[in-house]
């Protein structure tokens, strides 16, 4: 019976991560774990962030005049669309409230851009999707190196490639609408 009680205890720390298969204690990524407050500024900022592009994304989809603006905005809409959801499944279990709104900055710009029209909002949507993405880059690029939470840190690693791909974009058709002046 104490046979039973011990492999039953032993089962049970493996399932819960607290030990690995050769019985070594190990730090496990229980659903309560405590964030550091990096990885929190991260999930609140890059959420907001994220949030502020998808409406971007959704404002260049209808305001756009050059296809390959359009083509791009409906690319971001439908890539946050996605990112939010991985990120805030990657919340689930841990003491974090995210963001339900834009960043401020990303508020300002929509109103901003939403007055403009034809080849001026084409040109000024697509530079600062530019800085907004080279920003994301970089937010990505510090919790690729100094985050502390495993899942976070490998989800992020997985998306830089996504973000510079966003970040590219933007460049090579700004670059083409700045020389059509």
């Amino acid at each position: 019976m104490k046979t039973a009680a011990v492999s039953f205890v032993a089962i049970i720390s493996l399932f819960l991560g607290l030990t690995s298969l050769h019985g070594q204690p190990r730090m496990a990524l229980m659903p309560d774990e405590s964030l550091s407050r990096q990885d929190i500024q991260f999930f609140q900022g890059i959420n907001a962030i994220l949030l502020g592009e998808q409406a971007l994304g959704k404002l260049g989809i209808a305001k756009a005049s050059n296809q390959a603006v359009k083509d791009y905005a409906r690319m971001i809409a439908d890539d946050h669309e996605i990112t939010l959801k991985e990120l805030n499944d990657l919340t689930v279990g841990k003491d974090i409230v995210l963001p339900t709104e834009p960043t401020s900055y990303a508020k300002t710009a929509l109103s901003r851009l939403s007055q403009l029209s034809g080849a001026e909002f084409d040109r000024e949507y697509m530079s600062f999707m530019a800085g907004e993405n080279k920003r994301g880059v970089d937010e990505f690029q510090e919790e690729v190196s100094n985050g502390h939470d495993a899942r976070l840190q490998l989800w992020t690693t997985k998306k830089i490639g996504t973000m510079r791909h966003h970040l590219e974009t933007a460049r090579a058709i700004l670059g083409k609408l700045n020389v059509k002046k």
